[in-house]
């Protein structure tokens, strides 16, 4: 068995071995061959699609989730502080930003910590909620070769790489 290094990545493919690291050529196995696939271009919800049709998975998307408040809760008239991580590829996340106006308008978040490739970064945003009734937070991420986290992602047989803005509903209560 050869030397084996473990890098981050989307989980796809991440144990390689070590005389491949710095090589260009694909891994012969079934995972990289037919599993970890996507379609090289924008398909409609289908089954089927020949291997030629799809790429490997090689790069990670940036992608933000909202850890708080959950979906369904009720806040009160007042400041909400939201709260999430953030994660990119090859470069750190840059920017995270929220909107509670259905992305009529964002607000900028507070990143902690060091951004670093690959890394998870905690974000935080303190919302004035002010008018009682359903709403919809969301969020966005930006990571810095300004890649921005799209409304919504391109439909894949095997579900990667999602990463569509992240959306959860609350109620203002007053």
């Amino acid at each position: 068995m050869p030397p084996r290094l473990t890098t981050p990545t989307t989980a796809s493919d991440s144990l390689k071995p070590k005389s491949r690291s710095g090589g260009s050529d694909e891994t012969p196995g079934y995972y990289m061959q037919q599993a970890y696939r996507i379609p090289e271009t924008a398909v409609r919800l289908s089954s089927g699609l020949p291997g030629s049709a799809m790429v490997p998975v090689e790069q990670m998307p940036v992608k933000s989730l909202i850890a708080a408040p959950a979906e369904g809760d009720t806040v009160r008239i007042g400041p909400v502080t939201i709260q999430g991580v953030a994660w990119a590829g090859e470069a750190p996340v840059a920017k995270v930003e929220v909107s509670c106006d259905d992305g009529k308008t964002w607000e900028q978040a507070r990143l902690l910590g060091e951004g670093q490739p690959y890394a998870w970064r905690q974000w935080q945003c303190v919302w004035n909620a002010r008018t009682p009734g359903p709403t919809a937070i969301l969020c966005r991420a930006t990571d810095a070769q300004g890649e921005q986290q799209p409304a919504t992602s391109s439909w894949n047989p095997g579900g990667f790489l999602w990463n569509g803005w992240d959306r959860l509903s609350v109620t203002v209560a007053a």
